[in-house]
């Protein structure tokens, strides 16, 4: 990524396959990078045992989470100053925030002021893809 928030045909993908444990490492200390961990549960179980809690403890105190397929733990870490493009998640989401500080906007769910229904349908075919 690039500084300007505005330009998000900055962010451009790099195949971890294509480069060192240290240039990744450098790259994130050192620029605008971010590492997303996709599906840890799938890869160590205390990630599963955590979800589960967490929303088992969520739905004691009243929150519903009608439609959602199934519960998955991925791990955004990123560069100080990095930053995330507006942008629609599919499914509902918690985000914890654990270093520094991070300014945040939700919007209204179904509200089409914000999306249109043809966005909307774009972003969920992409997913589905």
């Amino acid at each position: 990524m690039i500084a300007d928030a505005t330009n998000k045909d900055s962010i451009k993908a790099v195949d971890p396959d294509q480069a060192t444990g240290a240039e990744l490492y450098a790259a994130a200390k050192h620029g605008l990078f971010w590492f997303n961990l996709k599906r840890l549960e799938s890869f160590d179980s205390s990630y599963q045992l955590l979800l589960e809690k967490i929303f088992n403890q969520l739905v004691s105190q009243g929150a519903s989470f009608s439609g959602l397929h199934e519960l998955n733990c991925d791990m955004l870490l990123t560069s100080p100053g990095a930053h995330t493009h507006y942008h629609i998640d599919r499914d509902p989401s918690a985000l914890w925030h654990l270093v520094g500080t991070k300014r945040l906007w939700v919007y209204p769910s179904m509200d089409f002021n914000y999306i249109s229904q043809e966005d909307r349908e774009v972003v969920f075919k992409k997913l589905e893809a």
